[in-house]
């Protein structure tokens, strides 16, 4: 599941939780979110997709946007 796999909360692993390499276009991010929005969204999902969608939209906030993106990538340290 996308959001177990963020690595902890002072620095998550934002293409870790959208199962997208870190070379991912802007386009395969917005696809993967997507995707998993889908997947998890707490209206269709289990009781627990509550905190799948925030982690998939914090980390398409931070992806999604270019600069923040930048910011996090010169910070991110795997």
């Amino acid at each position: 599941m996308a959001w177990r796999r963020e690595r902890n909360r002072v620095n998550p692993d934002w293409y870790g939780v959208l199962n997208i390499p870190r070379t991912a276009t802007a386009d395969e991010i917005q696809a993967a979110y997507r995707t998993l929005a889908k997947q998890y969204h707490p209206d269709t999902s289990a009781s627990d997709s509550h905190a799948a969608m925030t982690q998939l939209n914090d980390a398409y906030a931070v992806l999604g946007d270019p600069q923040s993106r930048q910011q996090y990538d010169a910070t991110f340290t795997p």
